[in-house]
């Protein structure tokens, strides 16, 4: 661990402002250079909750890491899902967060994914999720079958265009 994380500060240290959109690997699909800052803060709060969470099955990720880090989750599902082969549908899904007041529209065309602030108009559903299950989702950390018999998960409208859609969001390593 300590010798990759090295080296991956090290080729971190070699980027130069030309080479922010530039697209890169990530284990998760390709996503733009400028993308890694925030994927690396997430994967910090993440690991983080993994070296506690080996220990003490019953232990929560930080809720300042669940706070600073919900605004790179929008972002991160756009990349998942633009770097996945989605069968092209059609949708646009509210997400919310209650109890961290956070909300965004994500909508699926052509097989792209596009994510918006605006949560006007309608939506085929509204996926609703406590900000740490929205943070451990789409990482693998936590499946949809948990968190949603633990009341973490719930979905309203067309459950079958969210089962497409998550379907690809939330899939495993």
């Amino acid at each position: 661990f300590d010798s990759s994380s090295a080296a991956l500060q090290e080729s971190l240290g070699r980027i130069k402002v030309g080479d922010l959109d530039k697209t890169g690997y990530h284990p998760r699909g390709l996503a733009s250079v400028q993308a890694w800052i925030g994927m690396r803060l997430v994967e910090l709060v993440v690991h983080d909750w993994d070296i506690k969470q080996g220990k003490d099955p019953a232990s929560r990720v930080v809720q300042p890491g669940v706070e600073g880090m919900i605004v790179f989750v929008s972002g991160f599902l756009v990349r998942l899902f633009n770097s996945r082969e989605v069968p092209p549908f059609e949708g646009r899904f509210h997400f919310r967060s209650e109890d961290l007041g956070r909300e965004w529209a994500f909508s699926a065309a052509g097989g792209k994914g596009e994510v918006s602030s605006d949560v006007s108009g309608d939506f085929d559903a509204v996926i609703t999720a406590d900000g740490e299950a929205h943070l451990l989702l789409p990482y693998g950390r936590l499946t949809r079958e948990a968190a949603e018999s633990e009341g973490r998960l719930r979905i309203e409208g067309d459950a079958a265009a969210a089962d497409h859609l998550l379907g690809a969001l939330y899939t495993k390593y």
